[in-house]
């Protein structure tokens, strides 16, 4: 998954976040890849292994999220872009299950009122 986060990041944001270059655009994507495996429920370690830096770096990058995303257009819509990406998704797809799962439970509701209404019949 952070594979695919790296590469869309990457896309997105028209760079290498991995590349140990400094400049803006490289922060950027490197900052909003931070956020959004912060709310996946990495660890500032964890994360700073993937990029390959210091996780007090990466604490930084998470606190200056909110600055500059409320400052930089262009940064908020390339993370909005790359959180929908990942975040949205998910939730999707478990809706999707959730869904799938309630009308597979509604089925065996139904055959087991079919079986019971069966077993009644007998009975009597």
């Amino acid at each position: 998954m952070k594979k695919d986060i790296i590469k869309e990041a990457n896309r997105i944001f028209d760079v290498n976040i991995l590349a140990k270059i400094k400049q803006r655009k490289y922060a950027y994507g490197r900052m909003a890849y931070v956020r959004l495996m912060r709310k996946k429920g990495c660890t500032y370690s964890e994360i700073g292994k993937h990029l390959g830096m210091h996780y007090s770096s990466i604490i930084y990058m998470d606190k200056s999220f909110d600055n500059i995303i409320k400052q930089d257009d262009e940064f908020n819509r390339n993370y909005r872009e790359l959180h929908n990406l990942f975040i949205k998704k998910k939730r999707m797809d478990k809706i999707e299950r959730m869904s799938h799962t309630i009308k597979s439970l509604e089925l065996q509701i139904k055959e087991l009122k079919l079986q019971l209404m069966r077993e009644k019949k007998f009975r009597v």
